[in-house]
Protein backbone atom coordinates (compact mmCIF):
# COMPACT_ATOMS: atom_id res chain seq x y z
CA UNK A 1 0.00 0.00 0.00
CA UNK A 2 2.82 2.43 0.78
CA UNK A 3 4.04 2.51 -2.85
CA UNK A 4 0.60 3.37 -4.27
CA UNK A 5 0.80 7.21 -3.94
CA UNK A 6 4.35 7.19 -5.36
CA UNK A 7 3.13 5.30 -8.44
CA UNK A 8 0.26 7.76 -8.84
CA UNK A 9 2.62 10.74 -8.63
CA UNK A 10 4.93 9.19 -11.24
CA UNK A 11 2.02 8.63 -13.65
CA UNK A 12 0.86 12.22 -13.20
CA UNK A 13 4.34 13.57 -13.84
CA UNK A 14 4.62 11.69 -17.14
CA UNK A 15 1.28 13.08 -18.37
CA UNK A 16 1.88 16.69 -17.23
CA UNK A 17 1.65 19.36 -19.98
CA UNK A 18 2.37 23.11 -19.79
CA UNK A 19 -0.41 25.42 -18.61
CA UNK A 20 -0.53 29.18 -18.14
CA UNK A 21 1.45 30.58 -15.23
CA UNK A 22 -1.81 31.55 -13.54
CA UNK A 23 -2.44 27.85 -12.92
CA UNK A 24 0.99 27.15 -11.42
CA UNK A 25 0.98 26.51 -7.67
CA UNK A 26 -2.83 26.93 -7.66
CA UNK A 27 -3.30 24.01 -5.19
CA UNK A 28 -1.36 26.03 -2.59
CA UNK A 29 -4.56 28.11 -2.28
CA UNK A 30 -7.14 25.39 -1.91
CA UNK A 31 -9.46 23.25 0.18
CA UNK A 32 -9.61 19.46 -0.11
CA UNK A 33 -11.22 16.32 1.30
CA UNK A 34 -9.73 12.83 1.21
CA UNK A 35 -10.00 9.21 2.25
CA UNK A 36 -6.99 7.31 3.53
CA UNK A 37 -5.59 4.13 5.02
CA UNK A 38 -3.35 4.34 8.08
CA UNK A 39 -0.94 1.60 9.17
CA UNK A 40 0.75 1.35 12.55
CA UNK A 41 4.14 -0.35 12.22
CA UNK A 42 5.22 -3.28 14.37
CA UNK A 43 3.70 -6.63 15.32
CA UNK A 44 0.97 -4.96 17.39
CA UNK A 45 -0.12 -2.62 14.61
CA UNK A 46 -2.74 -2.94 11.90
CA UNK A 47 -4.31 -0.92 9.07
CA UNK A 48 -7.40 1.25 9.52
CA UNK A 49 -9.36 3.56 7.24
CA UNK A 50 -10.06 7.22 7.71
CA UNK A 51 -11.14 10.56 6.27
CA UNK A 52 -9.70 14.05 6.42
CA UNK A 53 -9.87 17.66 5.30
CA UNK A 54 -7.05 20.04 4.43
CA UNK A 55 -6.63 23.71 3.58
CA UNK A 56 -3.66 25.66 2.20
CA UNK A 57 -3.28 29.43 1.83
CA UNK A 58 -0.34 30.97 -0.05
CA UNK A 59 0.37 34.68 -0.50
CA UNK A 60 3.54 36.81 -0.75
CA UNK A 61 5.65 33.64 -0.36
CA UNK A 62 4.00 32.83 2.99
CA UNK A 63 2.25 29.46 3.29
CA UNK A 64 -0.29 28.35 5.90
CA UNK A 65 -1.27 24.69 5.79
CA UNK A 66 -3.80 22.98 8.08
CA UNK A 67 -5.03 19.39 8.18
CA UNK A 68 -7.49 17.30 10.22
CA UNK A 69 -7.96 13.53 9.93
CA UNK A 70 -10.02 10.88 11.71
CA UNK A 71 -9.26 7.16 11.73
CA UNK A 72 -12.06 4.64 12.24
CA UNK A 73 -11.05 1.88 14.63
CA UNK A 74 -7.96 1.26 16.72
CA UNK A 75 -4.53 0.91 15.10
CA UNK A 76 -3.58 -1.68 17.75
CA UNK A 77 -4.33 -5.36 17.10
CA UNK A 78 -4.03 -6.84 20.61
CA UNK A 79 -6.66 -9.50 21.41
CA UNK A 80 -7.96 -7.39 24.31
CA UNK A 81 -8.62 -4.39 22.01
CA UNK A 82 -12.23 -4.25 20.81
CA UNK A 83 -12.23 -0.85 19.11
CA UNK A 84 -11.08 2.72 19.21
CA UNK A 85 -10.19 5.64 16.98
CA UNK A 86 -7.59 8.34 16.43
CA UNK A 87 -7.74 12.02 15.54
CA UNK A 88 -5.01 14.37 14.40
CA UNK A 89 -4.52 18.06 13.66
CA UNK A 90 -1.46 19.48 11.91
CA UNK A 91 -0.55 23.10 11.17
CA UNK A 92 2.43 24.45 9.22
CA UNK A 93 3.47 28.08 8.70
CA UNK A 94 6.25 28.51 6.18
CA UNK A 95 8.06 30.92 3.89
CA UNK A 96 8.81 29.60 0.39
CA UNK A 97 11.65 31.19 -1.53
CA UNK A 98 11.36 31.01 -5.35
CA UNK A 99 14.47 29.34 -6.76
CA UNK A 100 13.04 29.24 -10.27
CA UNK A 101 9.74 29.72 -12.07
CA UNK A 102 8.70 26.20 -11.07
CA UNK A 103 10.46 25.57 -7.75
CA UNK A 104 10.04 27.06 -4.28
CA UNK A 105 11.65 25.92 -1.03
CA UNK A 106 11.81 27.23 2.50
CA UNK A 107 11.51 26.60 6.24
CA UNK A 108 8.34 26.06 8.22
CA UNK A 109 7.19 26.00 11.83
CA UNK A 110 4.85 23.15 12.71
CA UNK A 111 2.41 22.02 15.39
CA UNK A 112 0.75 18.61 15.72
CA UNK A 113 -1.96 17.30 18.00
CA UNK A 114 -2.61 13.54 17.94
CA UNK A 115 -5.04 11.52 20.06
CA UNK A 116 -5.33 7.73 20.18
CA UNK A 117 -8.29 6.00 21.89
CA UNK A 118 -8.38 2.27 22.66
CA UNK A 119 -11.45 0.34 23.84
CA UNK A 120 -10.74 -2.85 25.79
CA UNK A 121 -12.72 -6.04 26.29
CA UNK A 122 -13.04 -5.21 30.02
CA UNK A 123 -15.14 -2.09 29.18
CA UNK A 124 -12.20 0.20 29.91
CA UNK A 125 -11.35 2.92 27.39
CA UNK A 126 -7.88 4.48 27.41
CA UNK A 127 -6.46 7.42 25.51
CA UNK A 128 -3.18 9.18 24.83
CA UNK A 129 -3.11 12.75 23.51
CA UNK A 130 0.18 14.26 22.31
CA UNK A 131 1.21 17.85 21.54
CA UNK A 132 4.38 18.50 19.55
CA UNK A 133 6.00 21.67 18.17
CA UNK A 134 8.94 22.04 15.80
CA UNK A 135 9.81 22.78 12.22
CA UNK A 136 11.47 21.65 9.04
CA UNK A 137 11.84 22.25 5.32
CA UNK A 138 9.12 22.53 2.66
CA UNK A 139 9.34 22.17 -1.13
CA UNK A 140 6.82 22.99 -3.88
CA UNK A 141 7.34 22.16 -7.57
CA UNK A 142 4.86 22.96 -10.35
CA UNK A 143 4.86 21.75 -13.95
CA UNK A 144 1.73 22.21 -16.04
CA UNK A 145 -1.27 20.60 -14.34
CA UNK A 146 0.94 18.88 -11.74
CA UNK A 147 2.04 20.39 -8.42
CA UNK A 148 4.19 18.34 -6.04
CA UNK A 149 4.80 19.37 -2.43
CA UNK A 150 6.97 17.70 0.17
CA UNK A 151 8.20 18.30 3.70
CA UNK A 152 10.64 16.87 6.22
CA UNK A 153 10.51 18.07 9.81
CA UNK A 154 11.11 17.27 13.44
CA UNK A 155 8.63 18.09 16.20
CA UNK A 156 9.46 17.98 19.88
CA UNK A 157 6.84 16.52 22.21
CA UNK A 158 5.90 19.22 24.71
CA UNK A 159 3.02 17.59 26.61
CA UNK A 160 0.89 14.46 26.73
CA UNK A 161 -2.37 13.55 28.40
CA UNK A 162 -3.03 9.99 29.60
CA UNK A 163 -6.51 8.92 30.61
CA UNK A 164 -8.84 5.99 31.21
CA UNK A 165 -12.56 5.48 31.74
CA UNK A 166 -14.75 2.49 32.67
CA UNK A 167 -17.99 4.14 31.57
CA UNK A 168 -18.89 5.60 34.94
CA UNK A 169 -15.59 6.98 36.23
CA UNK A 170 -12.61 8.49 34.47
CA UNK A 171 -9.12 9.66 35.34
CA UNK A 172 -6.78 11.89 33.34
CA UNK A 173 -3.30 13.34 33.84
CA UNK A 174 -1.16 15.72 31.81
CA UNK A 175 2.60 15.24 31.72
CA UNK A 176 5.62 16.01 29.58
CA UNK A 177 7.35 12.77 30.63
CA UNK A 178 5.41 10.63 28.17
CA UNK A 179 5.18 13.12 25.30
CA UNK A 180 6.33 11.85 21.89
CA UNK A 181 8.84 13.45 19.56
CA UNK A 182 7.95 13.11 15.89
CA UNK A 183 10.06 12.92 12.74
CA UNK A 184 7.59 13.63 9.94
CA UNK A 185 7.87 13.18 6.18
CA UNK A 186 5.13 14.18 3.73
CA UNK A 187 4.61 14.02 -0.03
CA UNK A 188 1.59 15.13 -2.08
CA UNK A 189 0.86 15.37 -5.78
CA UNK A 190 -1.99 17.59 -7.05
CA UNK A 191 -3.26 17.24 -10.62
CA UNK A 192 -5.63 19.77 -12.26
CA UNK A 193 -8.62 17.99 -13.79
CA UNK A 194 -11.15 20.73 -14.65
CA UNK A 195 -11.05 24.45 -13.89
CA UNK A 196 -10.32 24.93 -10.17
CA UNK A 197 -10.86 21.23 -9.40
CA UNK A 198 -7.92 18.91 -8.87
CA UNK A 199 -7.25 15.36 -7.67
CA UNK A 200 -4.45 14.51 -5.27
CA UNK A 201 -2.57 11.59 -3.77
CA UNK A 202 -0.52 11.82 -0.58
CA UNK A 203 1.85 9.88 1.65
CA UNK A 204 2.78 10.70 5.26
CA UNK A 205 5.25 9.05 7.61
CA UNK A 206 5.33 9.84 11.32
CA UNK A 207 8.21 8.34 13.30
CA UNK A 208 7.21 8.75 16.96
CA UNK A 209 9.96 8.50 19.58
CA UNK A 210 9.90 8.11 23.36
CA UNK A 211 11.90 5.31 24.99
CA UNK A 212 11.37 3.37 21.77
CA UNK A 213 9.99 4.26 18.36
CA UNK A 214 6.81 3.63 16.36
CA UNK A 215 5.99 4.41 12.75
CA UNK A 216 2.63 5.29 11.23
CA UNK A 217 2.12 5.32 7.45
CA UNK A 218 -0.80 7.15 5.86
CA UNK A 219 -1.73 6.98 2.16
CA UNK A 220 -4.63 9.05 0.87
CA UNK A 221 -6.45 10.12 -2.29
CA UNK A 222 -8.81 13.08 -2.50
CA UNK A 223 -10.46 15.92 -4.37
CA UNK A 224 -9.61 19.60 -3.98
CA UNK A 225 -10.83 23.00 -5.07
CA UNK A 226 -8.39 25.87 -5.65
CA UNK A 227 -9.30 29.54 -5.29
Amino acid sequence: MKIFPIAVLAALAVSAAPLAMAQEFAPLNSFGVYGNVNTLGGNAGKTTGGVGVQGRFFTDNFLLSANFHHEFGSSFSDTDVTGGSSNGVGVKIGYLIPLSQNLRVGPYLGYQYQRWTIDGSNSVSAHLSNNAIGGGGYLAFASGPLTVTGNVGYLDGVSATLGASNGTESISATTNRHSLNDLQVGLQGDYAISGPWYAFASFKLNHYMDNGSTNTYQEGVGLGYSF
